[in-house]
């Protein structure tokens, strides 16, 4: 019997292949995986998968670039959950315009204009 992360190493190196529905085939087997463990998510991206994802995202077939962007999409919103939620405040905001009138600098010296 093979074990999950045996599993996972097959399948990442699958995605590889020229194949397009082997392609095909290994991202729907592990977006399947992933869904169901977080676990399998961190296996998975441990296998480095992510710049094959990216490719068959743009290469695959219709079905293979569909489940490899939900894939991609599933490991951004676990990240995302996973980040720790940032606690310090952020700066007041400023305008591009607080600075008053009277202190702007003119665009072009006024010197200039009578030089013409």
């Amino acid at each position: 019997m093979v074990s999950t992360p045996e599993l996972i190493s097959v399948l990442a190196s699958i995605l590889d292949t020229d194949e397009l529905e082997v392609q095909e085939q290994a991202v729907s087997c592990l977006l399947i995986l992933c869904n169901r463990s977080e676990q399998c998510s961190d296996m998975v991206l441990q296998e480095g998968v992510i710049p094959a994802l990216v490719s068959i995202s743009v290469n695959g077939t219709s079905r293979g670039q569909e489940k490899a962007q939900k894939l991609l999409m599933l490991f951004r919103q676990q990240r995302r959950d996973d980040s720790p939620v940032e606690t310090h405040q952020s700066p007041p905001e400023t305008s591009d315009f607080s600075v008053p009138p009277a202190e702007m600098k003119p665009l072009c010296s006024t010197t200039l204009v009578g030089t013409w």
